[in-house]
């Protein structure tokens, strides 16, 4: 009995490493990016001739649905109320986010429309998230 609560200890200790290591890969490459794709639109090619600001996004949406899949639920969540015009808000820079990214990464091919679409659908339901209470 007594190596059984040590190993759902031991696996809940290894989730909450992966969740924390997840979070700042996350946080890492989304500043990473932000900046990176600020000062290639500043300066085309400064960044571009270097990296592939691709290969950044990839890496932040992966570790952003990473984030997602290894919350820890333990967490006591409190609940955000937010109104119908920050919904709409949300709504449209979710859609006008997809769009720029779309415009950024349509050379990949059909796999754009797959991702961009992927990241409006998350940002849309992001507002509902925050408002919907998790501490039940």
């Amino acid at each position: 009995m007594k190596n059984n609560t040590a190993s759902i200890q031991a696996r809940k200790r290894l989730l909450f490493i992966i969740h924390e290591i997840v979070i700042e890969i996350f946080k890492a490459s989304f500043i990473s990016y932000l900046l990176f794709y600020l000062v290639e639109n500043f300066k085309v090619g400064l960044i571009s001739n270097i990296f592939n600001l691709n290969i950044l996004l990839i890496i932040t949406c992966v570790s952003g649905l990473l984030t997602i899949i290894f919350r820890d639920e333990t967490v006591a969540y409190k609940k955000i109320n937010i109104s119908l015009g920050s919904y709409i808000i949300f709504f449209l820079i979710a859609i006008a986010v997809a769009l720029i990214i779309y415009n950024k990464i349509k050379m990949i091919g059909p796999m754009s429309y797959f991702i961009s679409i992927i990241i409006g659908i998350i940002l849309i339901l992001f507002p509902i998230t925050l408002s919907n209470d998790q501490s039940n």
